[in-house]
């Protein structure tokens, strides 16, 4: 429902509860990474990890979408190749991140090739509906950009 600062008061109160909840902290850093504040999306994701090391395809999709934004390529990558190797379920967002991050490294074969594969399973794909959510446009504008670069 896009109501992050709502997100974000009930993830700290969960937290201080419990600060080894690997759910709660997952969500907290995903409110953190749609408000903007990459750097402790990521902190907060990574955290979720160390507690749960065998995380859902949605906390790979979110954790390489803050590192995307941090600039941090490699590590989106990886978090973007897991899941598609072991259980594709986000296959279309999977891939247009995985694009985008390619597509930045300067990997324009394989940038195109993961175009190729959101094209495939979402053949209405449309980039200017890609990365709505976030509150900080310049983010959307990043992820965007990286798209075009794809191919998409």
């Amino acid at each position: 429902q896009n109501r992050f600062d709502e997100a974000l008061s009930h993830t700290t109160r969960a937290i201080k509860l419990n600060p080894s909840d690997a759910t709660a902290l997952y969500r907290h850093g995903t409110s953190l990474l749609y408000l903007g504040r990459i750097e402790e999306a990521i902190t907060a994701m990574e955290t979720a990890r160390r507690y749960n090391p065998t995380p859902s395809a949605g906390i790979h999709l979110n954790l390489a979408i803050a590192y995307y934004l941090a600039g941090r390529y490699r590590e989106a990558l990886v978090e973007t190749d897991a899941p598609l190797i072991r259980a594709p379920h986000d296959i279309v967002t999977l891939n247009a991140v995985r694009a985008a991050t390619l597509a930045q490294l300067g990997d324009a074969n394989e940038a195109r090739q993961a175009a190729m594969q959101v094209r495939r399973f979402s053949p209405l794909f449309d980039v200017e509906n890609f990365g709505t959510r976030f509150a900080n446009p310049a983010h959307t504008a990043s992820l965007r950009e990286g798209l075009r670069k794809a191919g998409l």
